[in-house]
């Protein structure tokens, strides 16, 4: 399609009726999915999604995947730190999540990015001069993303989450003080991959385990990070993200 022409048409529509539905709904598609695949489009996502949702409380019915998107964009805005007001639209964030948690609360996504928003104030904590402030938040999230494994009807993708989530810190010197902290998760990555029917998240979190040596040496390491990886691939061939990760894996061991 001719996307700028069709955008003015339903810009065009908004002008004559600013609140109507079907031209918001196709103007928040349109920039959702473009965030979704990398484009810095949340001021509009946030801009179209807060227009539906006062349509839908109007209603009395609010739709989840709108609610989710109006509390990604929040997210996302603060996380940029673009913006003086930092701390108000992350607290818009939480209030989203926290309301689409209790909509679809078997819903794993609620758990990762209620995580997320935490890792955020933690940052926002720190920049005010509390240095507790990203450990508390680090802990906070664990709590979430374990929650999200018992409440979660997707195992796989809950634990994937929680075990991605984990492996940011997991054998960083920074902020890991145990020297088999990534071993260790490595291992339970592993047994859970045994114990569920065979996952490409759960790979794919087991490829990224293998991105930092740990107790391997780098370049078995890295050989058993494609192995992973290629794994991920033959399970979901059509994810793109798991090619690029395995295209970065083998860059690095051909290097």
């Amino acid at each position: 399609p001719n996307w700028p022409k069709v955008l003015g048409c339903w810009n065009a529509v908004l002008k004559v009726e600013p609140k109507q539905p079907k031209a918001l709904k196709k103007l928040f598609d349109y920039f959702y999915e473009m965030s979704d695949l990398g484009q810095n489009a949340w001021q509009q996502v946030q801009e179209y999604s807060e227009k539906l949702l006062e349509i839908q409380r109007e209603q009395g019915q609010v739709d989840p995947e709108v609610l989710l998107a109006h509390g990604r964009a929040a997210l996302e805005i603060a996380r940029a730190g673009a913006v003086t007001y930092r701390q108000e639209i992350l607290s818009e964030a939480v209030k989203d999540f926290q309301e689409y948690a209790q909509l679809q609360p078997q819903d794993a996504q609620a758990y990762r990015y209620l995580a997320e928003a935490k890792l955020v104030q933690g940052e926002i904590e720190g920049s005010r001069g509390n240095l507790q402030g990203s450990q508390t938040a680090r802990r906070d999230a664990m709590v979430i993303l374990e929650d999200g494994v018992q409440q979660a009807d997707d195992k796989a993708e809950a634990w994937a989450q929680k075990f991605n989530f984990q492996l940011q810190f997991a054998g960083d010197p920074v902020v890991s003080t145990d020297p088999n902290e990534l071993d260790l998760l490595r291992q339970q990555i592993l047994q859970l991959a045994k114990e569920l029917p065979p996952d490409d998240r759960i790979y794919s979190a087991l490829a990224r385990s293998y991105e930092r040596p740990g107790n391997l040496n780098q370049s078995r390491s890295l050989d058993l990070g494609i192995q992973a990886i290629q794994k991920a691939v033959e399970l979901d061939p059509d994810n793109v993200f798991h090619y690029l990760h395995l295209a970065n894996l083998l860059y690095r061991k051909s290097s």
